[in-house]
């Protein structure tokens, strides 16, 4: 049926990939992330931040989409100072600032870790699970936000498959089209 190797591994591909799409688009639980540094930040003209090339975050939090729960786990450190604010922010793109969309503080508190819950409107939900989300950790020396961290989808596994078996095949695909070239 397939005479050349590359025809077989694209067959597999496009299998696999009709296979799989089923059951990632009815997860009902979703994997998000974000890394929160100073260079994320997005100051207000004329604002001089006070540099702090050591502040770092790590977010990791799950989507319930049947709930319309978001979770969160944030850790943070080398702040300037204390936090005195934490906010999800949205929507915006990573080069813009917008308002308030959660206010973690009194949820969370401003200590790290923070953890918490909240329910979602649908709108929030879209802007959220389409990265328009950002994490916003404030300090009095950097009053607009100190360190930020635009909020991401994890990869299903199943994508990660799909793509890693794409790039397998295209990797072949161009060694054997170099060994016969």
């Amino acid at each position: 049926m397939f005479k050349k190797p590359q025809n077989w591994l694209l067959a597999l591909n496009i299998i696999t990939g009709i296979i799989t799409i089923p059951f990632t688009a009815e997860a009902a639980i979703i994997n998000l992330f974000a890394t929160l540094n100073q260079e994320q930040e997005v100051y207000p003209p004329g604002f001089v931040p006070t540099p702090v090339p050591e502040a770092f975050g790590t977010a990791t939090m799950t989507y319930d989409t049947e709930l319309n729960s978001l979770n969160w786990d944030i850790m943070f450190s080398n702040l300037s100072g204390p936090a005195t604010l934490a906010h999800f922010h949205g929507p915006a793109t990573t080069e813009e600032a917008t308002g308030v969309q959660v206010d973690i503080e009194p949820i969370s508190g401003l200590t790290s870790p923070l953890e918490g819950m909240t329910t979602l409107s649908e709108e929030q939900e879209g802007q959220l699970l389409s990265g328009l989300w950002y994490i916003n950790i404030h300090t009095e020396a950097n009053p607009p936000g100190e360190i930020r961290g635009q909020v991401n989808t994890v990869p299903e596994p199943s994508t990660l498959k799909f793509l890693g078996m794409t790039g397998v095949t295209f990797l072949g695909y161009q060694l054997r089209k170099k060994r016969l070239g």
